[in-house]
């Protein structure tokens, strides 16, 4: 823990997103349209990215790592 006044910055891991669903006004033909709220905890700071993956039958893609 950072002492007061010594300007550290405590950051705390962020909740996950909630409310994930598909915007389908978004989709296309190569696309997939996704919309979400934030978690209630912001972890300290603002989030500025995150990443999106997929898991299917043991696989594991990437689909965006910064939005």
């Amino acid at each position: 823990m950072s002492d007061v006044g010594s300007g550290g910055i405590l950051l705390r891991q962020a909740d996950k997103p909630i409310n994930v669903a598909e915007n389908l006004a978004a989709r296309t033909v190569s696309t997939l349209g996704l919309q979400w709220s934030q978690g209630a905890e912001l972890g300290g700071s603002p989030v500025i990215d995150y990443k999106v993956s997929v898991s299917t039958g043991g696989d594991y893609y990437v689909l965006v790592s910064a939005l």
